[in-house]
């Protein structure tokens, strides 16, 4: 038995229809092989070029859409601030 909680948030902003089942069961299966423990809160948000193009370029000051963007958080950070709204 493993000590493993994941709290998942997911949104999306597109006309993809991810297959949820397949995002969580990729999801705990790579945390446990990473052997993570404890509680874990992920949130992933699926947005269009253009939203996705002005999240790179407001947060890594480049001006071009890419695939993914990862904002890695903790307890100390301000959650209020963080880019997915």
């Amino acid at each position: 038995m493993t000590n493993l909680e994941i709290l998942l948030e997911i949104q999306n902003k597109t006309n993809y229809q991810p297959k949820i089942a397949d995002i969580k069961e990729r999801l705990k299966a790579t945390l446990l092989a990473s052997k993570t423990r404890g509680k874990i809160e992920i949130g992933i948000m699926f947005v269009g070029l253009t939203r996705i193009r002005s999240l790179n370029k407001k947060h890594r000051k480049i001006d071009t859409a890419t695939d993914v963007l990862s904002f890695p958080t903790n307890n100390k950070i301000d959650q209020t601030n963080l880019p997915l709204d």
